[in-house]
């Protein structure tokens, strides 16, 4: 049986990781844009 309260916290840290990474992809793709543009 699969403990959910400890699911749920490994889901929200999860969450949170994805959130960085897309942030800091998404500030990586602008510098890039400034130096084409």
């Amino acid at each position: 049986m699969v403990n959910l309260d400890s699911l749920a916290e490994i889901k929200k840290l999860d969450t949170k990781g994805v959130s960085t990474s897309i942030e800091l992809l998404g500030k990586q793709c602008e510098q890039v844009w400034e130096e084409v543009s």
